[in-house]
């Protein structure tokens, strides 16, 4: 498995902590189906405090993926939205 499927493994792990710890959001986010190609990774309306959209990144370094600058910039057209990062250590 190369680096890339490792990231997104790591980053699905960390997305579906985030979701089964029920804190943040709702416990409709776990079960939500979300398309692949969707923007965000949680729902506005499982928004507990704030009803605010996440995404959610997760990076073994200091440095988080954004994907092409182009998707990123056009992030902000959602805005406003929560960005949630998880740093881990590969062992």
């Amino acid at each position: 498995m190369h680096d890339h499927s490792h990231n997104q493994m790591h980053g699905k792990s960390f997305e579906n902590i985030i979701k089964a710890t029920n804190c943040i959001v709702t416990s409709a986010a776990t079960d939500r189906e979300r398309s692949s190609n969707s923007k965000l990774d949680i729902d506005g309306s499982d928004d507990r405090a704030h009803g605010l959209p996440t995404s959610i990144k997760s990076s073994k370094t200091n440095m988080v993926g954004l994907s092409d600058a182009r998707q990123f910039w056009q992030s902000f057209d959602l805005a406003p939205y929560r960005m949630l990062v998880g740093r881990y250590r590969q062992e």
